[in-house]
């Protein structure tokens, strides 16, 4: 498991974000409140199928949420950069999303 905090102050607001990686699955935590408001996991394609794809390939990724409201505005579009990230560096596994 490895943790990186990328926390930061904005507008005199402190917001915390880290990135969490395990085997398996990456947790992405983007928190004002300290509360979790929603839980988004990104469900990448089959293995094969993703080692297949270089990074100028079109990402291909099916959202589903866990918990909270799927509709807000903004969401879609912040989990689709960090996809497109992690896509890059080769790194094609699922990922949970928390925002708070």
């Amino acid at each position: 498991m490895r943790f990186n905090d990328y926390s930061f102050e904005f507008n005199e607001e402190f917001i915390h974000f880290s990135i969490t990686s395990h085997i398996d699955k990456d947790l992405v935590n983007f928190n004002t409140t300290g509360r979790i408001g929603q839980v988004i996991e990104v469900i990448q394609p089959p293995e094969l199928l993703s080692s297949q794809l270089s990074e100028q390939q079109r990402v291909e990724y099916d959202l589903k949420s866990l918990l909270g409201n799927p509709e807000l505005p903004g969401v879609e579009l912040f989990i689709r950069r960090f996809v497109i990230h992690f896509a890059e560096r080769k790194q094609r596994k699922n990922t949970l999303f928390v925002f708070g």
